[in-house]
């Protein structure tokens, strides 16, 4: 009985494996990396397109991420909608509270995000309540 391969299972096999990364000799390093991994603050960012329309998500580096977004590894949305402009960010205190604020956002109508987007304070949310009339 003769086993083959199928072709996905013949490329992974063929592909040369990742080295893996030296181990370093200073305990300190490992120490400052994780303790600066664990301090990065979150936020959410809102990127302007170039047809106008905006773009909301949350990072930890907005700057990778805007060069993300750029290169065309980003979002799906923003490919082929260049060039992209950071509009604003506001910062959270956490990743959950960032996720929270990234739904508040995405909930406002068009005009409301453009207020939040030209708002000189930090309480969006605060400046832009969703004012649809109450149903009963």
């Amino acid at each position: 009985m003769t086993l083959s391969l199928s072709r996905k299972q013949a490329r992974a096999s063929s592909r040369k494996k990742r080295p893996a990364a030296p181990a370093s000799d200073d305990a300190d390093a490992g120490l400052d990396a994780s303790a600066s991994a664990s301090v990065a603050t979150w936020c959410l960012y809102v990127l302007r397109c170039a047809d106008r329309s905006l773009y909301c998500g949350i990072t930890n580096d907005v700057e990778r991420r805007l060069a993300r977004h750029s290169a065309g590894t980003g979002a799906r949305y923003t490919r082929g909608r260049g060039p992209l402009v950071l509009e604003r960010s506001w910062p959270a205190d956490s990743k959950s509270e960032a996720l929270k604020m990234e739904l508040r956002f995405k909930k406002l109508r068009k005009a409301h995000k453009e207020q939040a987007v030209q708002a000189e304070g930090r309480d969006w949310a605060v400046e832009t309540k969703d004012s649809r009339p109450e149903v009963g």
